[in-house]
């Protein structure tokens, strides 16, 4: 990590007051009597002359600024890795400055020396981030910290406006079309290097042909959800075959995991697993083969996959040959009508002619044993 704390010194800070955090778009604007402490690609530390120390970092994902802001736990996280203790989080509220929203969050906590102090943060939207910036003074220079808050946040500036969010937008991957959860949106390209773990969780390392999405959480990595097709023959798939289908499944995709529950869809019927809370997995036949549908973060996410499966539009159905269709109905159909009746048809049929040799047999017979002409006659 490259700090350019020890070459910049106070004179060249004095010279040169505004830093750009490269990797976030943002450039932090401090009065000239700061003094530059910490500066680097992705973050920023300052001291004012008073006391006051500034801090300014960035969290991967862009989260929307809401109004009802669940910031807290982001700076509270700061304040215990400045080795602050007995944290609480106080005020909290979204204001509007210079045309983009920012949530404020003040958390107090205790210095090792038992005296208490503030952090005064402030959250911003940005291009595939979201950009934090706090203030920390002493509980009786409290005032300071807050007016240093408010003027710092005034003064930065952002080279470019944070990407639209599209939760609820449609996506598509091959031979299919998704509208996404309303509580779900597409992955940015910014976001594609911290997304690439949760990726590697799931085991997926080709992703040319899906779609990939996100449910971002202000603080930690968030919610990922990836479709793809895969090559797997199925044949027909529904409420009768349906054990049979899951059974193949699991031995080709999931291995040992409790069985999957149906998901009844329009045209088809798919199967979604839920093996423990932070992952979910579902399957649905479609023209391609299986359209594969891996979710990966917190709680359960069984809900998520079933909704894009239901939101999901299949190019085409699920190629079954003739010999799987005839291996359906004597297999998974054996005791339905459309199986026994032909089979009973031909039963009755059969019966019918054994039926009449026995009757032409008997007449023949009884004509025989009757006669009183001789026997050649």
């Amino acid at each position: 990590m490259t700090i350019l704390t020890c070459l910049v010194s106070l004179a060249a800070a004095a010279d040169a007051p505004e830093f750009l955090l490269g990797d976030v778009g943002v450039r932090v604007d401090v009065p000239r009597s700061y003094k530059m402490t910490r500066w680097s690609d992705w973050d920023f530390a300052a001291q004012s002359p008073d006391g006051v120390l500034v801090f300014a970092w960035a969290t991967p994902f862009q989260v929307p600024i809401t109004e009802a802001p669940p910031w807290a736990p982001v700076f509270e996280a700061k304040v215990a890795e400045l080795a602050g203790q007995e944290i609480k989080t106080g005020a909290t509220r979204v204001a509007e400055v210079a045309g983009r929203k920012v949530a404020f969050v003040d958390v107090g906590f205790q210095y090792r020396d038992g005296g208490r102090g503030t952090m005064y943060g402030a959250s911003i939207e940005v291009d595939g981030k979201d950009f934090h910036l706090a203030t920390i003074t002493p509980d009786k220079v409290a005032a300071a910290g807050k007016r240093a808050r408010e003027d710092l946040v005034g003064r930065l500036e952002f080279t470019s406006p944070p990407p639209v969010s599209t939760f609820g937008a449609e996506v598509a991957a091959k031979g299919l079309t998704t509208k996404l959860p309303d509580d779900w949106r597409p992955s940015l390209d910014a976001e594609w290097t911290a997304l690439t773990p949760s990726l590697a969780k799931l085991g997926l390392e080709d992703v040319t042909d899906c779609w990939i999405a996100v449910r971002p959480h202000p603080a930690g990595t968030p919610d990922a959800m990836v479709t793809c097709n895969r090559r797997l023959e199925l044949g027909v798939v529904d409420e009768y075959s349906f054990a049979a289908a899951d059974d193949v499944v699991r031995g080709k995709f999931f291995g040992k995991i409790p069985p999957a529950a149906p998901v009844a869809l329009p045209d088809r019927t798919g199967l979604v697993y839920t093996p423990k809370d932070d992952v979910a997995f579902g399957v649905v036949p479609d023209a391609e083969g299986v359209a594969v549908t891996w979710a990966l973060g917190r709680g359960d996410l069984g809900p998520a996959v079933r909704a894009a499966m239901e939101r999901t539009t299949y190019t085409g159905p699920h190629p079954v040959s003739t010999n799987e269709q005839v291996t359906y109905w004597l297999t998974a159909r054996t005791f339905s009508p459309q199986v026994l009746c032909p089979v009973l048809g031909c039963l009755g049929l059969g019966g019918v002619l054994v039926l009449g040799v026995g009757a032409v047999g008997a007449m023949a017979m009884r004509r025989r044993g009757g006669s009183e002409e001789p026997e050649e006659e």
